[in-house]
Protein backbone atom coordinates (compact mmCIF):
# COMPACT_ATOMS: atom_id res chain seq x y z
CA UNK A 1 0.00 0.00 0.00
CA UNK A 2 1.22 3.47 -0.85
CA UNK A 3 2.54 5.57 1.93
CA UNK A 4 0.24 9.10 2.88
CA UNK A 5 3.06 11.24 1.06
CA UNK A 6 2.91 9.20 -2.19
CA UNK A 7 -0.66 9.04 -2.33
CA UNK A 8 -1.00 12.94 -1.58
CA UNK A 9 1.57 13.31 -4.10
CA UNK A 10 -0.22 11.34 -6.69
CA UNK A 11 -3.24 13.35 -5.89
CA UNK A 12 -5.00 16.23 -8.52
CA UNK A 13 -3.70 19.35 -8.95
CA UNK A 14 -5.88 21.18 -5.61
CA UNK A 15 -7.05 24.87 -6.95
CA UNK A 16 -4.75 27.56 -6.99
CA UNK A 17 -6.08 28.76 -3.73
CA UNK A 18 -5.36 25.75 -1.83
CA UNK A 19 -1.83 25.26 -2.69
CA UNK A 20 -0.33 26.52 0.58
CA UNK A 21 -2.53 24.55 2.26
CA UNK A 22 -1.48 21.49 0.40
CA UNK A 23 1.93 21.79 0.71
CA UNK A 24 1.32 21.94 4.55
CA UNK A 25 -0.31 18.57 4.68
CA UNK A 26 2.08 17.43 2.50
CA UNK A 27 5.18 18.30 4.78
CA UNK A 28 3.17 17.35 7.90
CA UNK A 29 2.41 13.99 6.32
CA UNK A 30 6.47 13.40 5.44
CA UNK A 31 7.55 14.05 8.61
CA UNK A 32 4.75 11.58 10.34
CA UNK A 33 6.17 8.91 7.75
CA UNK A 34 9.61 9.75 9.33
CA UNK A 35 8.83 9.76 12.65
CA UNK A 36 7.11 6.25 12.55
CA UNK A 37 10.54 4.51 11.92
CA UNK A 38 12.14 6.80 14.01
CA UNK A 39 9.55 5.56 17.05
CA UNK A 40 9.99 1.93 15.62
CA UNK A 41 13.65 2.06 15.73
CA UNK A 42 13.52 3.16 19.30
CA UNK A 43 10.96 0.58 20.31
CA UNK A 44 13.13 -1.86 19.53
CA UNK A 45 16.31 -1.08 20.77
CA UNK A 46 14.85 -0.51 23.89
CA UNK A 47 13.00 -3.67 24.15
CA UNK A 48 15.64 -5.36 22.57
CA UNK A 49 17.95 -4.96 26.12
CA UNK A 50 15.56 -5.97 28.57
CA UNK A 51 14.53 -9.12 26.26
CA UNK A 52 18.59 -9.89 25.87
CA UNK A 53 18.94 -9.77 29.46
CA UNK A 54 15.45 -12.07 30.37
CA UNK A 55 17.02 -15.05 27.61
CA UNK A 56 20.01 -14.65 29.80
CA UNK A 57 18.90 -14.43 33.07
CA UNK A 58 16.60 -17.69 32.14
CA UNK A 59 19.54 -19.56 31.03
CA UNK A 60 21.55 -18.90 34.51
CA UNK A 61 18.84 -20.69 36.52
CA UNK A 62 20.05 -24.25 35.33
CA UNK A 63 18.85 -25.65 38.76
CA UNK A 64 16.42 -23.23 40.74
CA UNK A 65 16.02 -23.99 44.24
CA UNK A 66 12.24 -25.44 46.32
CA UNK A 67 11.15 -21.82 46.41
CA UNK A 68 12.38 -20.87 43.32
CA UNK A 69 10.53 -21.01 39.63
CA UNK A 70 10.16 -24.23 38.32
CA UNK A 71 12.35 -25.68 35.07
CA UNK A 72 8.98 -25.17 32.49
CA UNK A 73 8.32 -21.59 34.11
CA UNK A 74 11.52 -20.57 33.33
CA UNK A 75 11.85 -22.03 29.73
CA UNK A 76 8.24 -20.82 28.81
CA UNK A 77 9.75 -17.28 29.67
CA UNK A 78 13.20 -17.97 28.29
CA UNK A 79 10.87 -18.96 24.68
CA UNK A 80 8.49 -16.49 24.85
CA UNK A 81 11.48 -13.24 25.08
CA UNK A 82 12.93 -15.40 22.61
CA UNK A 83 10.39 -15.13 19.82
CA UNK A 84 9.70 -11.79 20.93
CA UNK A 85 13.59 -10.74 19.62
CA UNK A 86 12.73 -12.82 16.53
CA UNK A 87 9.57 -10.83 16.16
CA UNK A 88 11.74 -7.94 16.46
CA UNK A 89 14.68 -8.77 14.16
CA UNK A 90 12.01 -10.24 11.48
CA UNK A 91 10.29 -6.31 11.01
CA UNK A 92 13.63 -4.71 11.43
CA UNK A 93 14.83 -6.53 8.14
CA UNK A 94 11.76 -6.68 6.33
CA UNK A 95 8.72 -4.15 7.99
CA UNK A 96 5.83 -5.86 6.14
CA UNK A 97 7.14 -9.56 6.20
CA UNK A 98 4.48 -10.01 8.83
CA UNK A 99 1.13 -9.06 8.87
CA UNK A 100 -0.20 -8.21 12.30
CA UNK A 101 -0.07 -9.59 15.38
CA UNK A 102 -0.59 -13.63 14.24
CA UNK A 103 2.51 -13.91 12.53
CA UNK A 104 0.53 -15.37 9.33
CA UNK A 105 1.41 -14.25 5.61
CA UNK A 106 -1.10 -12.89 3.54
CA UNK A 107 -2.28 -14.67 0.32
CA UNK A 108 -0.42 -11.80 -1.84
CA UNK A 109 2.79 -12.36 0.30
CA UNK A 110 2.71 -16.36 0.56
CA UNK A 111 2.67 -15.87 -3.96
CA UNK A 112 5.61 -13.38 -3.56
CA UNK A 113 7.48 -15.37 -1.83
CA UNK A 114 6.62 -18.60 -3.43
CA UNK A 115 8.37 -17.05 -6.51
CA UNK A 116 11.55 -15.57 -4.63
CA UNK A 117 12.27 -19.19 -3.55
CA UNK A 118 12.96 -20.65 -6.65
CA UNK A 119 16.00 -18.16 -6.90
CA UNK A 120 17.29 -19.64 -3.53
CA UNK A 121 17.54 -23.22 -1.70
CA UNK A 122 14.78 -25.06 0.05
CA UNK A 123 15.07 -25.42 3.77
CA UNK A 124 13.88 -27.73 6.15
CA UNK A 125 13.67 -26.72 9.89
CA UNK A 126 12.98 -29.62 12.54
CA UNK A 127 11.86 -28.31 15.76
CA UNK A 128 8.83 -29.03 18.00
CA UNK A 129 8.27 -25.47 18.86
CA UNK A 130 5.74 -24.30 17.04
CA UNK A 131 5.52 -20.65 17.69
CA UNK A 132 9.48 -20.52 17.01
CA UNK A 133 9.56 -22.78 13.96
CA UNK A 134 6.29 -20.54 12.21
CA UNK A 135 8.18 -17.28 12.99
CA UNK A 136 11.59 -17.97 11.70
CA UNK A 137 10.03 -20.33 8.69
CA UNK A 138 7.90 -16.79 8.05
CA UNK A 139 11.32 -14.91 8.58
CA UNK A 140 12.87 -17.29 6.01
CA UNK A 141 10.03 -17.33 3.89
CA UNK A 142 10.36 -13.19 3.82
CA UNK A 143 14.06 -13.62 2.17
CA UNK A 144 13.22 -15.67 -0.18
CA UNK A 145 13.82 -19.20 0.80
CA UNK A 146 11.45 -22.04 0.27
CA UNK A 147 10.77 -23.84 3.86
CA UNK A 148 8.91 -26.70 5.49
CA UNK A 149 8.50 -27.53 9.14
CA UNK A 150 8.86 -30.97 10.79
CA UNK A 151 8.51 -31.55 14.29
CA UNK A 152 10.14 -34.57 15.22
CA UNK A 153 13.30 -36.31 13.53
CA UNK A 154 11.31 -39.09 12.10
CA UNK A 155 8.94 -36.94 10.85
CA UNK A 156 12.08 -34.95 9.28
CA UNK A 157 13.60 -38.36 7.82
CA UNK A 158 10.67 -38.93 5.85
CA UNK A 159 10.71 -35.79 4.28
CA UNK A 160 14.41 -35.72 3.37
CA UNK A 161 13.46 -38.83 1.74
CA UNK A 162 10.91 -37.41 -0.71
CA UNK A 163 14.04 -35.07 -1.92
CA UNK A 164 14.16 -31.42 -2.57
CA UNK A 165 15.87 -30.21 0.47
CA UNK A 166 19.12 -27.97 0.15
CA UNK A 167 20.00 -27.16 3.77
CA UNK A 168 18.34 -28.66 7.04
CA UNK A 169 17.92 -26.34 10.42
CA UNK A 170 18.07 -28.97 13.50
CA UNK A 171 17.50 -28.47 16.73
CA UNK A 172 19.33 -30.44 19.21
CA UNK A 173 16.06 -31.01 21.85
CA UNK A 174 13.35 -33.17 19.54
CA UNK A 175 11.27 -35.47 21.48
CA UNK A 176 11.76 -39.08 20.42
CA UNK A 177 14.65 -39.50 18.44
CA UNK A 178 17.17 -35.83 19.53
CA UNK A 179 19.12 -33.93 17.09
CA UNK A 180 22.13 -35.47 17.45
CA UNK A 181 20.34 -38.85 16.53
CA UNK A 182 19.00 -37.48 13.26
CA UNK A 183 21.81 -35.96 12.16
CA UNK A 184 24.32 -39.69 12.49
CA UNK A 185 20.88 -41.10 10.14
CA UNK A 186 21.47 -38.68 7.55
CA UNK A 187 24.96 -39.40 7.37
CA UNK A 188 24.83 -42.92 7.05
CA UNK A 189 22.43 -42.44 4.17
CA UNK A 190 23.92 -42.42 0.89
CA UNK A 191 20.88 -40.25 -0.51
CA UNK A 192 21.14 -37.85 2.79
CA UNK A 193 24.81 -37.78 3.74
CA UNK A 194 25.70 -34.59 1.39
CA UNK A 195 22.79 -32.21 2.52
CA UNK A 196 24.14 -29.44 5.02
CA UNK A 197 22.68 -29.78 8.24
CA UNK A 198 22.94 -26.40 10.62
CA UNK A 199 22.48 -27.19 13.96
CA UNK A 200 20.49 -25.04 16.53
CA UNK A 201 20.27 -24.98 20.19
CA UNK A 202 18.50 -22.59 22.94
CA UNK A 203 22.40 -23.29 24.44
CA UNK A 204 25.53 -23.26 23.59
CA UNK A 205 26.29 -26.16 25.06
CA UNK A 206 30.07 -27.43 23.87
CA UNK A 207 29.98 -30.92 24.01
CA UNK A 208 26.47 -31.23 21.87
CA UNK A 209 28.26 -28.44 19.28
CA UNK A 210 31.49 -31.07 19.19
CA UNK A 211 29.37 -34.23 18.70
CA UNK A 212 27.64 -32.50 16.20
CA UNK A 213 30.37 -31.54 14.17
CA UNK A 214 32.46 -34.72 14.64
CA UNK A 215 29.16 -36.39 13.48
CA UNK A 216 29.31 -33.80 9.91
CA UNK A 217 27.55 -30.80 10.70
CA UNK A 218 28.22 -27.89 8.87
CA UNK A 219 27.37 -25.65 11.56
CA UNK A 220 26.03 -24.20 14.70
CA UNK A 221 23.56 -21.43 15.68
CA UNK A 222 22.68 -20.68 19.02
CA UNK A 223 19.35 -19.02 19.84
CA UNK A 224 18.28 -16.46 19.97
CA UNK A 225 19.21 -16.20 16.66
CA UNK A 226 21.23 -13.08 14.44
CA UNK A 227 19.54 -12.14 11.39
CA UNK A 228 22.39 -11.62 9.63
CA UNK A 229 24.36 -14.28 10.88
CA UNK A 230 21.51 -17.11 10.38
CA UNK A 231 21.15 -15.63 6.64
CA UNK A 232 24.86 -16.31 6.17
CA UNK A 233 25.12 -19.67 7.42
CA UNK A 234 22.22 -20.81 5.60
CA UNK A 235 23.98 -19.12 2.40
CA UNK A 236 27.01 -20.60 3.20
CA UNK A 237 25.74 -23.69 3.90
CA UNK A 238 23.72 -23.37 0.17
CA UNK A 239 26.72 -22.67 -1.66
CA UNK A 240 28.62 -26.31 -0.03
CA UNK A 241 25.64 -28.05 -1.59
CA UNK A 242 25.82 -26.55 -4.24
CA UNK A 243 29.84 -27.27 -5.08
CA UNK A 244 29.16 -30.52 -3.76
CA UNK A 245 26.09 -31.35 -6.24
CA UNK A 246 27.92 -29.87 -9.02
CA UNK A 247 31.09 -32.33 -8.26
CA UNK A 248 28.92 -34.94 -8.11
CA UNK A 249 27.28 -34.31 -11.37
CA UNK A 250 30.86 -33.94 -13.16
CA UNK A 251 32.19 -36.95 -11.18
CA UNK A 252 28.48 -38.40 -12.82
CA UNK A 253 29.68 -37.46 -16.37
CA UNK A 254 32.97 -39.02 -15.79
CA UNK A 255 32.21 -42.30 -14.93
CA UNK A 256 29.64 -42.14 -17.63
CA UNK A 257 32.13 -41.61 -20.59
CA UNK A 258 34.77 -43.55 -19.20
CA UNK A 259 32.36 -46.32 -18.74
CA UNK A 260 31.78 -45.62 -22.83
CA UNK A 261 35.65 -45.17 -23.47
CA UNK A 262 35.41 -48.89 -21.47
CA UNK A 263 32.39 -50.58 -23.44
CA UNK A 264 35.20 -48.95 -26.73
CA UNK A 265 37.84 -50.59 -26.06
CA UNK A 266 36.29 -54.11 -25.09
CA UNK A 267 34.64 -54.00 -28.38
CA UNK A 268 38.29 -53.68 -30.10
CA UNK A 269 40.64 -55.85 -27.39
CA UNK A 270 40.32 -58.82 -25.47
CA UNK A 271 39.23 -57.88 -21.70
CA UNK A 272 42.44 -59.14 -20.09
CA UNK A 273 44.65 -57.69 -22.89
CA UNK A 274 42.79 -54.11 -22.36
CA UNK A 275 43.56 -54.93 -18.83
CA UNK A 276 47.50 -54.95 -19.56
CA UNK A 277 46.96 -52.00 -21.57
CA UNK A 278 45.37 -49.96 -19.09
CA UNK A 279 47.94 -51.03 -16.31
CA UNK A 280 50.84 -49.41 -18.64
CA UNK A 281 51.96 -52.52 -20.70
CA UNK A 282 52.79 -50.61 -24.02
CA UNK A 283 54.29 -54.18 -25.82
CA UNK A 284 51.79 -56.88 -25.78
CA UNK A 285 53.11 -59.75 -27.42
CA UNK A 286 52.44 -63.73 -25.85
CA UNK A 287 52.88 -67.20 -27.58
CA UNK A 288 50.14 -69.76 -26.81
CA UNK A 289 50.65 -73.40 -27.41
CA UNK A 290 47.64 -74.46 -28.17
CA UNK A 291 44.61 -72.86 -29.47
CA UNK A 292 41.96 -73.51 -32.24
CA UNK A 293 41.66 -70.95 -34.85
CA UNK A 294 38.25 -70.85 -37.18
CA UNK A 295 37.36 -68.69 -40.58
CA UNK A 296 34.18 -68.13 -41.36
CA UNK A 297 33.37 -66.86 -45.22
CA UNK A 298 30.08 -66.25 -46.76
CA UNK A 299 29.90 -67.60 -50.02
CA UNK A 300 29.70 -66.12 -53.58
CA UNK A 301 29.22 -63.23 -51.17
CA UNK A 302 30.84 -60.83 -54.09
CA UNK A 303 28.42 -61.65 -56.64
CA UNK A 304 25.50 -61.27 -54.49
CA UNK A 305 26.68 -57.55 -52.92
CA UNK A 306 26.53 -56.73 -56.66
CA UNK A 307 22.80 -56.87 -57.21
CA UNK A 308 22.04 -55.41 -53.55
CA UNK A 309 22.27 -51.54 -52.65
CA UNK A 310 25.51 -50.57 -50.47
CA UNK A 311 23.18 -50.43 -47.67
CA UNK A 312 21.20 -53.58 -47.71
CA UNK A 313 24.82 -55.12 -47.71
CA UNK A 314 25.56 -53.73 -44.56
CA UNK A 315 22.17 -54.73 -43.18
CA UNK A 316 22.56 -58.06 -43.94
CA UNK A 317 26.43 -58.35 -42.99
CA UNK A 318 25.88 -56.87 -39.51
CA UNK A 319 22.45 -59.04 -38.93
CA UNK A 320 24.91 -62.04 -39.38
CA UNK A 321 27.68 -61.13 -37.65
CA UNK A 322 25.98 -59.83 -35.33
CA UNK A 323 24.77 -63.25 -34.61
CA UNK A 324 28.49 -64.72 -34.48
CA UNK A 325 29.02 -62.07 -32.06
CA UNK A 326 26.52 -63.56 -29.55
CA UNK A 327 27.70 -66.89 -30.08
CA UNK A 328 31.49 -66.21 -29.90
CA UNK A 329 30.50 -64.65 -26.30
CA UNK A 330 28.20 -67.63 -25.50
CA UNK A 331 30.62 -70.09 -26.14
CA UNK A 332 33.61 -67.88 -24.39
CA UNK A 333 35.65 -67.07 -27.84
CA UNK A 334 37.57 -64.53 -28.64
CA UNK A 335 36.62 -62.36 -32.00
CA UNK A 336 39.24 -61.18 -34.15
CA UNK A 337 38.60 -59.30 -37.07
CA UNK A 338 36.14 -59.48 -39.86
CA UNK A 339 37.54 -59.03 -43.26
CA UNK A 340 34.89 -58.39 -46.07
CA UNK A 341 32.91 -61.07 -45.65
CA UNK A 342 35.04 -63.07 -43.80
CA UNK A 343 35.01 -63.84 -40.03
CA UNK A 344 37.58 -65.04 -37.77
CA UNK A 345 37.72 -66.21 -34.09
CA UNK A 346 40.05 -68.37 -31.50
CA UNK A 347 39.69 -70.48 -28.76
CA UNK A 348 41.95 -70.78 -25.71
CA UNK A 349 43.78 -67.14 -25.31
CA UNK A 350 43.86 -64.15 -24.03
CA UNK A 351 43.07 -66.84 -21.36
CA UNK A 352 44.07 -70.24 -22.07
CA UNK A 353 41.67 -73.06 -21.89
CA UNK A 354 42.02 -77.06 -22.92
CA UNK A 355 38.63 -77.25 -24.30
CA UNK A 356 39.40 -74.42 -27.14
CA UNK A 357 38.96 -76.67 -29.80
CA UNK A 358 35.47 -77.99 -28.41
CA UNK A 359 34.27 -74.61 -27.90
CA UNK A 360 35.29 -73.97 -31.98
CA UNK A 361 33.47 -76.61 -32.89
CA UNK A 362 30.18 -75.80 -31.13
CA UNK A 363 30.40 -72.27 -32.25
CA UNK A 364 30.91 -73.58 -35.71
CA UNK A 365 28.07 -75.76 -35.40
CA UNK A 366 25.71 -73.16 -34.18
CA UNK A 367 26.89 -71.01 -36.90
CA UNK A 368 25.18 -73.02 -39.46
CA UNK A 369 22.25 -73.16 -37.70
CA UNK A 370 22.00 -69.88 -37.17
CA UNK A 371 22.62 -68.87 -41.28
CA UNK A 372 19.52 -71.42 -42.04
CA UNK A 373 17.24 -69.79 -39.63
CA UNK A 374 18.19 -66.27 -41.09
CA UNK A 375 17.28 -67.60 -44.29
CA UNK A 376 14.35 -69.33 -43.78
CA UNK A 377 13.29 -65.49 -42.02
CA UNK A 378 14.47 -63.30 -44.62
CA UNK A 379 13.61 -65.59 -47.63
CA UNK A 380 17.48 -65.29 -48.40
CA UNK A 381 19.73 -68.14 -49.36
CA UNK A 382 23.36 -66.91 -48.16
CA UNK A 383 25.62 -70.28 -47.90
CA UNK A 384 28.50 -70.74 -45.37
CA UNK A 385 32.15 -71.81 -45.49
CA UNK A 386 33.56 -72.72 -41.96
CA UNK A 387 37.36 -74.21 -41.70
CA UNK A 388 39.47 -74.82 -38.57
CA UNK A 389 42.61 -75.91 -37.50
CA UNK A 390 44.49 -76.22 -34.09
CA UNK A 391 48.25 -75.45 -32.89
CA UNK A 392 50.23 -72.67 -31.76
CA UNK A 393 50.04 -69.27 -32.09
CA UNK A 394 51.64 -65.55 -31.19
CA UNK A 395 49.24 -62.92 -30.19
CA UNK A 396 49.34 -59.46 -29.91
CA UNK A 397 49.06 -55.54 -30.17
CA UNK A 398 49.78 -53.81 -33.46
CA UNK A 399 49.49 -50.18 -34.34
CA UNK A 400 50.17 -47.06 -31.88
CA UNK A 401 46.07 -45.14 -32.49
CA UNK A 402 44.00 -47.53 -34.53
CA UNK A 403 45.31 -50.78 -32.53
CA UNK A 404 44.44 -53.96 -33.48
CA UNK A 405 45.15 -56.91 -31.36
CA UNK A 406 45.92 -59.91 -33.85
CA UNK A 407 47.29 -63.87 -34.37
CA UNK A 408 50.36 -64.48 -36.42
CA UNK A 409 51.84 -68.12 -37.24
CA UNK A 410 51.52 -71.45 -39.42
CA UNK A 411 48.28 -72.42 -37.82
CA UNK A 412 46.77 -69.07 -38.74
CA UNK A 413 47.50 -69.68 -41.78
CA UNK A 414 46.17 -73.19 -41.92
CA UNK A 415 43.17 -72.39 -40.29
CA UNK A 416 42.37 -69.75 -43.27
CA UNK A 417 43.22 -72.40 -45.91
CA UNK A 418 41.22 -74.81 -44.23
CA UNK A 419 38.33 -72.36 -45.16
CA UNK A 420 39.35 -71.37 -48.28
CA UNK A 421 39.62 -75.33 -49.49
CA UNK A 422 36.24 -76.35 -48.24
CA UNK A 423 32.68 -76.68 -49.87
CA UNK A 424 29.63 -74.63 -48.86
CA UNK A 425 27.54 -75.84 -46.24
CA UNK A 426 30.56 -77.68 -44.37
CA UNK A 427 32.77 -77.43 -41.57
CA UNK A 428 36.17 -78.82 -42.83
CA UNK A 429 38.65 -79.34 -39.82
CA UNK A 430 42.40 -80.29 -40.07
CA UNK A 431 43.70 -83.46 -38.35
CA UNK A 432 45.08 -81.75 -35.44
CA UNK A 433 41.63 -80.59 -34.73
CA UNK A 434 39.89 -84.07 -35.40
CA UNK A 435 42.11 -85.49 -32.96
CA UNK A 436 41.48 -83.33 -30.29
CA UNK A 437 37.39 -83.43 -31.58
CA UNK A 438 37.23 -87.28 -31.82
CA UNK A 439 35.13 -89.16 -29.77
CA UNK A 440 33.37 -85.54 -28.69
CA UNK A 441 31.85 -84.90 -32.09
CA UNK A 442 30.54 -86.35 -35.43
CA UNK A 443 33.26 -86.43 -37.93
CA UNK A 444 33.36 -87.70 -41.22
CA UNK A 445 36.86 -88.23 -43.38
CA UNK A 446 37.29 -86.06 -46.62
CA UNK A 447 40.60 -87.82 -47.10
CA UNK A 448 43.14 -85.98 -49.11
CA UNK A 449 42.94 -82.53 -50.59
CA UNK A 450 45.52 -80.36 -51.96
CA UNK A 451 45.73 -77.29 -49.89
CA UNK A 452 47.88 -74.29 -51.39
CA UNK A 453 51.15 -73.67 -49.83
CA UNK A 454 50.79 -76.96 -47.74
CA UNK A 455 50.61 -79.75 -50.24
CA UNK A 456 48.50 -82.78 -49.33
CA UNK A 457 46.46 -82.79 -46.11
CA UNK A 458 44.05 -84.85 -44.61
CA UNK A 459 40.98 -83.79 -43.79
CA UNK A 460 37.31 -84.18 -41.75
CA UNK A 461 33.92 -82.39 -41.80
CA UNK A 462 32.16 -81.88 -38.71
CA UNK A 463 29.24 -82.98 -38.78
CA UNK A 464 25.98 -81.58 -36.98
CA UNK A 465 25.06 -84.12 -33.87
Amino acid sequence: MASLTERMTEAPAPAPEGLQLFSRISTAAAELNASRERILAVVRDQVRVPLEEIIRCAGDIAHPGPSGPSPDSVDRIRDAAHHLLLILDTTAATPSALAGSTGKLSSTQKVANAAASATKGSLLIVDDNELGTEILSQLLLAQGYAVQTSNSGETALVALQKGGIDVVLLDFNLPGMNGIEVLSRMKADQLLRDIPVVMLSGEEQSEHVIAAIERGAEDFLPKPFNNVLLRARIDSSLEKKRFRDHDRAMMQDLQLEQAKAEALLLNVLPKAVADRLKQGHNSIVDAFPAVTVLFADLVEFTSESARSSPAEIVRWLNMIFSEFDRLAELYGLEKIKTIGDSYMAVGGLPVPRTDHAEACAHMALEMQSSITRLNRENETTWRLRIGMHSGPVIAGIIGTKKFIYDLWGDTVNTASRMESHGTPEKIQVSEATYFLLKGKFNLARRGLIEVKGKGSMTTYLLQPR
